[in-house]
Parts: structure tokens; C-alpha cells; sequence
């Protein structure tokens, strides 16, 4: 099935990105030096939004639910998403709350994490608020609803229930720390994606194999929702997918790292796409490659820059939709 528009909410902010002069981990008191760059970095919504906004141009429309704060950088991520093939007219502006920041920080071996501000305009888009946008989009069994992370889970929870209710597709990713008040909206999601460390949290397991972390997490998941179609993403070492009781591994693309921040939305907004355009989900069908090749090259192409989002896509990926 082919879907022509695509809907998400999720985090619209931007970021200072730190590189790490060693790898040991940061200590809980400690104090550390570390080089600040000019690397450009983006939160949830927009990274996984900005791949269909340019692998579907033409083909569908991606829309962006969410607010920004009355300052110079909600205006220029507003900028910038349009420039993506991203619709803009539900972000709208919140008075006396900034724009989302994030503080990213990279240690030499390419792994990293972040902290987001969790008193931005994002906290305040609530279910009132993703309504009243649904109510003007008119939503229905084309639509594809992604719920990212960096806006209430409650809220989230809310609108994936929506698009089960108007038979759209509905997909989500979920933060480790997040797991548990996220548990009722997996019942809601058709396909979940989610990096390790997360399938972790959700299965409740601290397993020594990812593959069995992966397993776990399906398990669990297939018992709450049998449907639930999973992809669990594992670094260098690819990812494996899940569907209807099937596992199959999928090895990383190949590629210079730059940095692996952005790489697992860039998985999930490269699947979206292919999904959108009709391709399968794990096996090659008919002449197409299925979505979760489209999001391993996705992944690639974010590792490759230096930007959680790259700003050139290559004409070979471009060619896959």
C-alpha cells in the first residue's frame, strides 16, 4: 500500500554538539574540557521528517505537528524544514518557552548521548493541541502518524491512538528512559524502532547478546501487539527486523564515520519512506528493495556527516524510492 501524506509529532529544537578528547565515560561529578564544534545538530522530529520530506517529493507530503518558542532559532529550524519539503503550518509559536535545545556530546570512537531540554515549547504540545491539527488535516487510512520522542509520551500515546483510529499506519521510536510510561502505546504502534540500549528498557533484560536483547524486546512487544512490525538497531552492526513471528539480521552499509548521532532516526525516516512508497518491509519484493535497506543506506548517509542531518543526499539513495 502506497500513503500520500505523512504526520509527526516529536521534538523541533537545535543543539551545541562537544567532541570528547577520550573515551572513558563521564563521571557523575566530574568536570571534563571538551572542543566545541560547528557541527549542526537537530531534534527527533526533524531529523526523521527531513528523509520522506525529500525521498517523497512529489510523491507525498510530510506534515510537522509540534511549537517552537518566539526566538531566532525556532525561525530558523522553521527555515530550514521548509527547505527539506517539510510542512510547516502546525508548528505554531508558544510565548514564554524557548525553542527545544539539546547539549550533544561525541567521544572519539564515534558513540555519544545528549541531554534535551525538558521545559521547552515541545512540553507543551498536549492532545488538545495534536486534535485540533488532526481536525484541519482530516486524516484517514493514506496517512502514515509517527509519534517521536522530546514531546510528552502521553501525548504521543494520544496520537498514535488517533491514527489506529482513523486507520492510518502508525509508527514510533522510544527513549530507554521512557519505557515504562511509554508501555500502553505500543498497543498502538505497527512498528516500533528503537536502538539497543532501549530494546533493553522495554524488555526488561540486561542480556550479554544484542541479538537476544533484539529477541526479548520482540517477544514482549509480539505479546501486547502480534501485529507490531520491530526494528532494533545495533551500531556497526546493523540491525535486525522483525514481522508477523520473522527475524531477519541486516548488516550496517559501509561507510566513513563521521558520527553515529542521528544514524538511528535516519534508520526509522528512510523506512518511513520506503513504506510510503510502497516498498516491503524486510524482504525485496516485485523489484523493490524493502524499507529497512532504504533506512540501513539512510543510516549510512548520517554517519557520513558530520550533521545529525546530512544536507545532500546521494543520487543513489535518491533513486531507491
Amino acid at each position: 500500500m502506497r500513503y500520500t501524506r505523512i504526520l509527526g509529532v516529536g521534538g523541533i529544537g537545535s543543539g551545541i554538539f562537544f567532541k570528547l578528547s577520550d573515551n572513558h565515560t563521564i563521571g557523575r561529578e566530574e568536570s571534563r574540557m571538551a572542543e566545541l564544534t560547528d557541527f549542526k545538530d537537530y531534534c527527533k522530529l526533524h531529523i526523521i521528517a527531513s528523509y520522506p520530506g525529500r525521498l517523497l517529493k512529489g510523491k507525498a507530503d510530510v506534515f510537522a505537528i509540534g511549537k517552537i518558542g518566539r526566538d531566532g532559532t525556532g525561525a530558523a529550524l522553521l527555515r530550514s524544514m521548509k527547505g527539506m519539503g517539510i510542512h510547516t503550518e502546525f508548528v505554531t509559536t508558544a510565548l514564554g518557552v524557548p525553542t527545544m535545545v539539546s547539549v550533544c556530546f561525541q567521544y572519539p570512537d564515534g558513540n555519544g548521548g545528549n541531554l534535551t531540554a525538558s521545559n521547552s515549547a515541545c512540553n507543551l504540545v498536549d492532545a488538545a493541541y495534536i486534535d485540533s491539527a488532526l481536525e484541519k488535516l482530516s486524516p484517514g487510512k493514506d496517512c502514515i502518524f509517527l509519534a517521536a520522542p522530546e514531546i510528552p509520551v502521553a501525548s504521543r500515546i494520544h496520537f498514535l491512538k488517533r491514527g489506529r483510529e482513523c486507520g492510518a499506519f502508525t509508527a514510533a521510536s522510544c527513549l530507554a528512559g521512557e519505557a515504562n510510561a511509554f508501555a500502553t502505546g505500543f498497543a498502538y504502534c505497527m512498528l516500533l524502532s528503537v536502538n539497543v540500549c532501549e530494546a533493553a528498557a522495554i524488555a526488561g533484560v540486561e542480556a550479554q547478546y544484542e541479538s537476544r536483547i533484539a529477541d526479548a524486546c520482540y517477544e514482549k512487544l509480539f505479546k501486547a501487539n502480534p501485529g507490531i512490525k520491530l526494528i532494533v538497531t545495533l551500531g556497526a552492526e546493523g540491525c535486525i527486523a522483525y514481522e508477523n513471528g520473522r527475524k531477519k539480521a541486516f548488516p550496517a552499509v559501509k561507510t566513513q564515520v563521521a558520527s553515529t548521532a542521528g544514524a538511528g532516526d535516519a534508520m526509522l525516516g528512510g523506512v518511513l519512506s520506503a513504506l510510503s512508497a510502497g516498498h516491503p518491509f524486510m524482504d525485496d519484493e516485485n523489484g523493490k528493495i524493502c524499507a529497512v535497506t532504504v533506512g540501513a543506506h539512510c543510516a549510512a548517509a548520517a554517519v557520513g556527516s558530520a550533521d545529525t542531518i546530512p544536507h545532500i543526499l546521494s543520487k543513489s539513495l535518491l533513486k531507491m524510492i
